[in-house]
């Protein structure tokens, strides 16, 4: 068993560079390292920052099941259902509460890496449990998946934006096509028809960019259009 990225093969088809997560990220308020992104994408990296992990996920708006993942497991990984919602730069680990759907404990899971040479420094298992690592060891990301059966990103859980533009447009009287021409003055050109999508709730997945423009032309934070919810 063992942990595989497969970053370069999601950036090539969405057509984006380590340039653009970097962009991203410092739209978002986050900083990301030019030599840990390189690392990831080249399967290099030893300890997986989360933040860097959750501006993947945003940018590429994807869950980390669609990048991390556990090869040569010796029994089938159960995974989340998918969800059209966008992602919100935020994983919680949620190890403690799969252990306890298993019946297990932590003791329980020490005894099943010991058993499968699995090698891991106590503290940093016990800070995982806690949702309480920063970075996760990389060599620890496929054994825990498979000592609970499930796949990464069901231990790994990203939160999903629900668009409330509907409801801000609405309280500043604002209509689509005003909304629309706002837009124009910052050089973004969006179709009324996509508008509506977005408003009316049909398109769920928005750029981080286009949520930014909009936020700016109706002088509101990116937090007044969504609320999040960890799926």
């Amino acid at each position: 068993m063992k942990t595989l990225f497969t970053l370069d093969q999601l950036m090539d088809a969405k057509k984006i560079d380590i340039g653009d997560i970097r962009k991203a990220a410092a739209k978002m308020n986050k900083k990301v390292n030019f030599p840990t992104l390189v690392a990831i994408r080249d399967n290099t990296i030893k300890r997986l920052p989360l933040e860097t992990a959750e501006v993947i996920c945003s940018v590429l708006q994807v869950t980390p099941d669609d990048w991390i993942k556990v090869i040569d497991s010796p029994v089938p990984l159960e995974s989340l259902p998918l969800s059209s919602a966008p992602i919100e730069p935020q994983i919680t680990l949620t190890l403690k509460e799969e252990l306890q759907r298993k019946g297990w404990q932590q003791a329980d899971l020490v005894k099943w890496l010991d058993q499968h040479q699995v090698d891991f420094r106590p503290n940093t298992l016990s800070d995982i449990n806690n949702n309480e690592s920063t970075r996760l060891p990389v060599d620890l990301i496929a054994p825990l998946s498979v000592a609970i059966g499930k796949t990464p990103g069901v231990w790994m859980k990203v939160s999903r934006k629900l668009l409330k533009l509907n409801e801000v447009m609405d309280s500043l009287n604002i209509k689509l096509d005003q909304l629309q021409e706002l837009l124009k003055t910052k050089g973004v050109t969006v179709s009324l028809e996509e508008l509506s999508a977005i408003y009316h709730g049909v398109n769920t997945h928005v750029s981080i960019e286009l949520l930014v423009h909009i936020s700016e032309v109706l002088q509101v934070s990116v937090e007044a259009l969504i609320e999040t919810k960890t799926k």
